[in-house]
């Protein structure tokens, strides 16, 4: 019997390093890494030791024999993954970076701008050393990020994440400053002239809406916003959504799409077992919402939610699931239904102040357009990366562009996280990208690259 990765997996790639036969796959330098739906383990190479299990961060890792009827689908998943993929002895992908020596008459000091994943899992590789000295910067009340506030309370074992953070927070060589934000060239100078390097790792927190006519009208809303009001986070709208009509539409195929739809349709009983704000579970409480439809402009194949996302449903008997179920019909306020549109668009949002319909046409075949009433449109179709400093993006990413973490033409400056690679991947796939990127900075420090390097090591060693 094999272990084996359940849905629960974050991507964190903790257990790819504790398993001692490299049967864990696949690894931040295969193809594939940072869009895997989970980590996988060869069952034929797998010796059962156990060790991946006390690695993970989320307890995702399971004994084939211990998964419930449930789970028991994901013992073949794992088989299936390494049918048509043979098992490198270890990757020749990219060649590995050597561990960095720090000079002994220094100490390194880095300001990290954002405590959300990317962030800690960069303090977390930088506290290997000991000469690091860090500073945390998060400009809300609370560490945690997108763990905090864009995980929605029904995914314990996704925030459960935070644990692996604890250690780095607690530190005595950290310091956290928050509601403190550092935006404006200005402000990054100053940074750099106390510290060796800065380490922008603010994600992607707008949330994208579609531009269609309508847009502006109140009762729209990114799916980002709704997972900060669910979430009693900043990032949510300043008042609760009106959820005082029978349908809300949900722009988007992705994950994010999937689970707002969830949310919207929890009945009380459901949502009493979440830690949830107060006025966020008496609004979701008293919900007329009973149908949500999702609305995606090509089919299911090229939907970009995950089967795992998918099947999150299935714990809610209350909640009926259809696809493509044809033209509008009235709600059935005695039930509770998400509708998958695929091949359909939205052409424009109609109201007067706030929105009441919304117009759909088939991107599959020539119709007629048609108008489905609605007073609640969520916009899941992406984050955006806002960087600080107004840093030249990557026109392919979206993201800050830079070479190894390492800002092109700002010396001292450095990126981690969605801000690195643009918003994509789970949780997890942050700890190998920022590796890289505190990889960088330690070798940079090593070889005197840094700005005011010198006069760091002179100031010093004036004060004893």
């Amino acid at each position: 019997m094999a272990h084996v990765i359940t849905d629960d997996c974050c991507n964190d790639t903790s257990c790819l390093r504790a398993c001692p036969l490299n049967c864990i796959h696949p690894t931040p330098d295969e193809p594939g890494f940072f869009d895997a739906e989970t980590l996988f383990i060869d069952p034929a190479t797998c010796i059962d030791c156990g060790a991946c299990t006390d690695a993970c961060p989320v307890d995702a890792v399971r004994p084939e024999w211990k998964l419930p009827l449930t789970q028991a689908h994901q013992a073949d998943r794992n088989a299936e993954y390494f049918a048509t993929r043979p098992v490198p002895y270890r990757s020749l992908a990219s060649e590995p970076r050597m561990p960095v020596l720090l000079p002994r008459d220094g100490v390194l000091r880095v300001a990290i701008i954002g405590a959300g994943p990317s962030g800690l899992y960069a303090a977390s590789e930088l506290l290997r050393h000991a000469r690091v000295r860090i500073d945390i910067y998060e400009r809300r009340p609370e560490p945690g990020g997108l763990v905090r506030y864009g995980v929605l309370p029904d995914q314990p074992s996704t925030k459960s994440v935070m644990r692996e953070f604890g250690d780095v927070l607690a530190d005595r060589r950290v310091r956290l400053f928050l509601d403190t934000d550092f935006r404006h060239p200005d402000q990054l100078a100053e940074l750099l002239s106390t510290h060796h390097a800065v380490i922008l790792a603010t994600g992607a927190v707008a949330g994208r809406r579609l531009t269609v006519p309508g847009n502006e009208l109140a009762g729209n809303i990114s799916g980002v916003e709704l997972a900060g009001w669910v979430n009693g986070h900043q990032l949510g709208p300043r008042q609760a959504p009106d959820l005082s009509t029978p349908r809300a539409v949900v722009i988007g195929n992705g994950n994010v799409a999937l689970d707002a739809a969830r949310i919207l349709l929890l009945p009380p009983r459901e949502l009493s077992a979440l830690a949830l704000p107060a006025d966020a579970w008496k609004t979701l409480a008293q919900s007329r919402i009973r149908e949500v439809v999702i609305v995606g402009r090509r089919g299911p194949r090229e939907a970009a939610f995950t089967a795992s996302t998918l099947r999150a449903f299935s714990r809610y008997p209350d909640i009926a699931v259809h696809v493509d179920a044809g033209p509008d019909e009235p709600v059935n306020l005695d039930t509770r239904v998400v509708k998958f549109r695929f091949w359909t668009e939205p052409l424009a949002i109609v109201g007067e102040s706030t929105v009441r319909q919304i117009i759909l046409t088939s991107t599959a075949r020539p119709e007629k357009p048609e108008t489905l009433p609605t007073g609640l449109i969520v916009h899941a179709i992406g984050n955006t990366v806002d960087p600080p400093a107004d840093l030249a993006l990557d026109h392919d990413t979206g993201a800050v562009r830079h070479r190894a973490g390492r800002v092109i033409d700002a010396t001292g400056l450095y990126v981690a996280g969605w801000l690195k690679r643009g918003p994509r991947g789970k949780i997890g796939v942050n700890r190998p990208c920022s590796r890289e990127t505190a990889l960088s900075v330690l070798e940079d420090f090593r070889d005197g690259l840094l700005p005011g390097q010198a006069n760091h090591r002179r100031n010093r060693s004036v004060r004893g």
